[in-house]
């Protein structure tokens, strides 16, 4: 390799390490021991935390947030008193709320200025124990125990008088619909549940769910957004799970573990999967399962508990995983870790995973139909403009020309550039690094970007052979590393994994140029056979993940696979805009049936297994994509008529000097 050559794709790599390098690991904040913490997350994935700290009587209740990697300073919420599990919420317009009892149910949200002034909830009686939710529509809801005998929601009485109860969990669904949740010591009742679907005016009769006796810490329950509520029944050495969708309870699914476990938490990931996180005598425990049921995976222990006493877990869905705040056994304050943080492997779904609800299947025709009737209008202005003006325009970007050397053409320049690009695009990957972890998925990566950029080129150098009778010569473009460098941060600023990737690092030059009519049918061939190197890839890794295959080799298998799924989807879906300089402004020219074809089955797999595999439009992990996507067609549309406004007063005003 030549010296210059070889600096200059060191100093690229250096640039992509120092640029997309991921970030540092989240420090816990500074919660000690026997404070009563409680955590929540917004729907951007944002972080919030409060506790109790002081001496009592004089204590305090602090809060503190995290964006990214840092926590916030801590700020007091309010003083002076006595407080019992104080509780962060995040209402549906991203304000957390803090509710807390003395002597009553009081509550404070966070304003541009700090904390507002406490304001006294209207209960029909005081109870430390009490559970708040707030309803889609901002409402707040309310349900708590008079011990030792009554569940209420506002005054009206949810369980028969005189019965032992404790344990209560409380959530409001999608749909609005409030679940309320108690242990019932009676004989044939135990953990109970109570459903209203008029805003709490009539609760139907309540029904046992389980007659295992929770542990001391109850149970745990979450909503997600899709109308469902999950009930996690915790006991020492088992969990059962059950689902509430269609006015109905599922049957329950069972985790069995040891150690025992001393406490719990559960969150929904933003895209649909249940986490529940136990703390142990021998670390804290991690278990997953998707967001339609299914069997569970257990992930742990979580990083730094392994054979630690954990007596305490928190847990919410974070920009980067699950996080989770844990507290060892004698120490003073709480540490933090990260579980189930998205890859660029794992975020691509395989075939039996993908949401075939009709609602969202719809959603995804309906966002390729948008594109399809909306590209097209600004990109024919874009080529008339460029063609009008093409002497013009060229002669901006003149002077900036270069003329790569031989070096680009040869194998060992080749095989360079293939590693460099490989590492960019390792960078789509959150918990990429320069690291022994990371070497298989660095390996998978060169074979899918090389298997890739074969599909893509093969075809026109067979279609071009058989014309012309030249091979052609193959090229690298180092200016796929500027381009592919802007996606990673796009993608990584917006936390869209796998990501935005632009594959196709190679060119191809010809000495004989051939007619628009078979460069057409040249880009025809080359997009078809992407797309069915993508699909047959993507069925392939559902194959590989079903054969339950481990170890150096199935890893870098998996990541070839799912970087060639991408990227030949993306590549077609991208690369066949219709616009003058892209093969699909040759094929939108000459053969508008076809490319309408083409790359509207590539724009329907790009949102429909890319953007949304599982979850639907609802989430946050959809909707940013969706919404750049869209951002970026946009932005291509205001420049095509800012270049074609401009042109177009230039030539008017030389009009009206000449006349």
């Amino acid at each position: 390799m030549h010296p210059i050559a070889a600096s200059r794709l060191l100093a690229v790599a250096v640039l992509l390490w120092s640029v997309a390098l991921p970030a540092a690991a989240q420090t816990a904040p500074p919660i000690p021991d026997d404070s009563d913490p409680s955590l929540a997350a917004d729907d951007e994935g944002n972080l919030h935390v409060v506790w109790v700290q002081g001496p009592p009587g004089e204590e305090m209740i602090l809060y503190s947030a995290s964006e990214g990697s840092t926590w916030s300073a801590s700020e007091t919420v309010t003083t002076g008193g006595s407080f019992i599990r104080p509780i962060v919420l995040v209402d549906p317009d991203g304000v957390p709320c803090v509710f807390w009892t003395v002597i009553a149910l009081f509550e404070s949200c966070r304003t541009e200025t700090g904390w507002g002034e406490p304001v006294e909830i209207a209960v029909e009686a005081a109870s430390s124990d009490f559970r708040p939710a707030y309803a889609p529509d901002g409402t707040l809801e309310v349900m708590h125990v008079e011990p030792p005998t009554g569940v209420y929601y506002g005054d009206q009485l949810l369980n028969p008088a005189d019965e032992v109860v404790t344990f209560p969990e409380f959530a409001v669904d999608s749909d609005g619909g409030l679940h309320g949740f108690w242990y019932d010591f009676s004989e044939d009742r135990g953990w109970v549940s109570s459903y209203s679907a008029d805003e709490g005016a009539t609760w139907d009769p309540f029904q046992s769910l389980s007659l295992t006796l929770p542990q001391s810490t109850g149970t745990l329950v979450a909503a997600d957004t899709l109308g469902r509520v999950h009930s996690v029944l915790m006991s020492a050495f088992r969990l059962e799970h059950r689902v509430w969708r269609n006015l109905g309870w599922s049957e329950p699914s069972i985790i069995e573990f040891t150690p025992g476990s001393i406490d719990g938490a559960i969150t929904l990931n933003q895209d649909g999967r249940v986490t529940v996180v136990t703390a142990t005598s021998a670390g804290a425990l991690v278990f997953t399962i998707g967001p339609d049921g299914g069997d569970w995976s257990e992930e742990g222990p979580v990083e730094g508990t392994e054979d630690r006493s954990i007596d305490e877990v928190l847990a919410a869905s974070g920009d980067d995983g699950t996080v989770v705040l844990w507290h060892e056994t004698g120490a003073e304050l709480f540490n933090q870790s990260t579980v189930g943080a998205p890859s660029l492997v794992s975020s691509v779904p395989s075939p039996s995973e993908i949401n075939l609800d009709p609602v969202v299947i719809a959603t995804s025709v309906a966002l390729t139909a948008g594109m399809l009737f909306l590209a097209p209008f600004p990109a024919e202005i874009f080529n008339n403009t460029l063609a009008d003006n093409y002497d013009t325009i060229r002669g901006w970007f003149r002077r900036r020309e270069r003329h790569p050397g031989g070096f680009w053409e040869r194998p060992q320049g080749l095989l360079g550039f293939l590693l460099v690009a490989a590492l960019l695009f390792g960078f789509l990957d959150p918990g990429f690094g320069l690291n022994a972890a990371s070497v298989p998925v660095l390996i998978g990566l060169v074979v899918g970007v090389a298997v890739t950029t074969i599909g893509f080129a093969v075809p026109t150098l067979l279609l071009r052979r058989r014309r012309t009778g030249e091979w052609g010569r193959i090229r690298a473009l180092p200016i796929a590393l500027v381009i592919g460098l802007v996606c990673v941060v796009l993608s990584r600023g917006i936390g869209f994994v796998p990501g935005y990737l632009y594959a196709i690092v190679v060119g191809l030059v010809f000495a004989r140029e051939v007619a628009r009519s078979d460069e057409a049918r040249e880009t025809t061939v080359s997009a078809v056979t992407l797309l069915v190197l993508g699909l047959a890839s993507w069925v392939g890794l559902g194959s590989v993940r079903t054969g339950g295959g481990a170890g150096f080799g199935a890893e870098v298998v998996e990541t070839a696979l799912a970087l060639i799924t991408v990227a030949a989807l993306e590549a077609v879906a991208f690369g066949l805009l219709p616009m003058r300089g892209l093969p699909g402004g040759v094929l939108f020219k000459e053969q508008k049936r076809r490319w309408l074809v083409i790359w509207g089955i590539s724009v329907l797999f790009f949102f429909h297994v890319i953007v949304n595999p599982q979850s639907g439009y609802l989430v946050n992990t959809a909707l940013v994509p969706v919404a750049t996507t869209i951002a970026l067609l946009v932005l291509f549309t205001v420049v095509t008529f800012g270049l074609w406004g401009f042109f177009a007063f230039k030539a008017r005003r030389k009009t009206s000097v000449e006349s």
